[in-house]
C-alpha cells in the first residue's frame, strides 16, 4: 500500500512538531516511519490506525534525543578541529619562543652578532605572530562557543 502526499506530510509534521530540525534527519526518520506504516496498511490497517501504532515506537522524547544526538555528532568534529588548532598554535608559539631563547643564549655565549641574532629576532617575531593571530583567535572562538552553548542550555 502506498502512502499519499497528505499522509507523508502528516508524518513529517509530527516529526517537526516533536523537535526534529535537521532536514536530512527528518527525511530519514520519515522514511522509516512511512515504511512501517505501509507495512501495517498491507496487513489491513487504515492510515490513522497504522500511524498511531507506529508512533508509539517513536515517542516525542525519542525524537528529541535523536535530534540532540545528531546535533552533537555534527558539531563534535568542529570542536575537535578547534581544539587541535588551539594546541598546535600554542605549541608552535612556545617552540619559537624557546628556540629564540636558545639563540639568545648562543649570541650571549659566542658574541656573534650575525646570523644567530637575525634568526633569534625572526623566531621571536614568528612566535608572537603565531600567538596573536593563531592561538588567541582559536582560544577566543572556543570560549565564545562555550559561552553560547551555556546560554542556550
Amino acid at each position: 500500500m502506498k502512502l499519499s502526499q497528505l499522509d507523508i506530510s502528516t508524518i513529517r509534521a509530527y516529526l517537526t512538531r516533536n523537535g526534529l530540525e535537521t532536514p536530512a534527519v527528518i527525511d530519514d526518520l520519515a522514511d522509516h516511519i512511512c515504511c512501517s506504516v505501509e507495512e501495517k496498511m498491507r496487513r489491513g490497517q487504515d492510515f490513522p490506525e497504522a500511524f498511531a501504532d507506529t508512533i508509539q515506537q517513536f515517542t516525542p522524547e525519542d525524537i528529541r534525543e535523536i535530534q540532540e544526538s545528531t546535533t552533537y555528532y555534527l558539531t563534535i568534529n568542529s570542536k575537535i578541529m578547534l581544539l587541535k588548532g588551539i594546541f598546535i598554535s600554542a605549541f608552535l608559539a612556545v617552540f619559537c619562543y624557546v628556540l629564540a631563547s636558545v639563540m639568545f643564549n648562543v649570541i650571549m655565549f659566542t658574541g656573534d652578532d650575525g646570523l644567530a641574532y637575525r634568526l633569534q629576532y625572526l623566531l621571536h617575531t614568528l612566535g608572537l605572530f603565531i600567538f596573536c593571530f593563531g592561538f588567541l583567535p582559536f582560544l577566543f572562538r572556543y570560549g565564545y562557543k562555550q559561552f553560547v552553548a551555556r546560554i542556550q542550555e
